[in-house]
């Protein structure tokens, strides 16, 4: 978290010289939809090739996987903001992008099994012995953001605009896996089952841990003034 502060600390010092070492040419205000979820972002333009956005974006969307034979029913929650610096090598809408995401998206989700029974490391339990079991996914909160896309130019006039950005930003993942045991499993048993589960959740890490990269496809319309 203090990484995350220091260097969102250290943008606001980049962001503060670019103010003051150049004419700021444009203000606007977006609202935006896109994979990263649904919000705002203000903009301005710094000469004729650069600009700066800042965005707050969330949301959240029911997800569904199966790993392992468990079919994991979840929710994302999406909640993330930007900082972002770009270029427009041709002084027009074409921009290339580069920035910081605060990242303070989560997964939940509750495993289940097919039928009456529930595969855990390979075991089949029946489903009545498994009282919960629970994963959840976590990322480090600063995740540098790279991409593409079009909007207003730098130095245009004011009006309506439309945009669009393609890119993706690199995540750390955290993942758990946690259950408990029926009401009337046997202690042996339940044991047992208690080591499956941590079995279970290693490969449930090393499966999330392919994950390292979330996809940003959004679209936005909004005001030059």
């Amino acid at each position: 978290m203090q990484a995350a502060r220091n260097v969102a600390a250290q943008a606001a010092l980049v962001v503060g010289a670019l103010l003051f070492g150049a004419a700021v040419q444009a203000q606007s205000l977006s609202a935006r939809a896109g994979s990263n979820g649904l919000g705002a972002e203000l903009s301005a333009g710094v000469g004729s090739m650069f600009g700066m956005r800042a965005n707050l974006l969330g949301g959240s969307y029911d997800r569904e996987e199966v790993e392992s034979n468990i079919r994991y029913e979840g929710q994302l929650k999406l909640n993330n903001g930007a900082l972002l610096f770009d270029l427009h090598p041709l002084a027009g809408t074409f921009r290339l992008s580069a920035g910081l995401v605060y990242n303070d998206n989560k997964l939940d989700a509750t495993g289940r099994g097919d039928g009456g029974t529930i595969e855990i490391n390979g075991i089949s339990y029946p489903a009545a012995a498994v009282g919960t079991l629970q994963a959840a996914v976590r990322w480090d909160k600063a995740s540098p953001y790279l991409g593409f896309g079009w909007g207003t130019r730098p130095s245009g006039t004011a009006g309506l605009f439309l945009s669009a950005d393609l890119g993706a930003f690199y995540m750390k993942p955290t993942a758990s896996l946690t259950g408990t045991c029926g009401a009337a499993v046997p202690t042996l048993v339940c044991d047992q089952l208690q080591a499956d589960i941590r079995a279970e959740e290693r490969d449930f890490r090393a499966e999330v841990n392919k994950y390292k990269l979330y996809p940003v496809l959004s679209v936005g319309v909004g005001y030059r003034f």
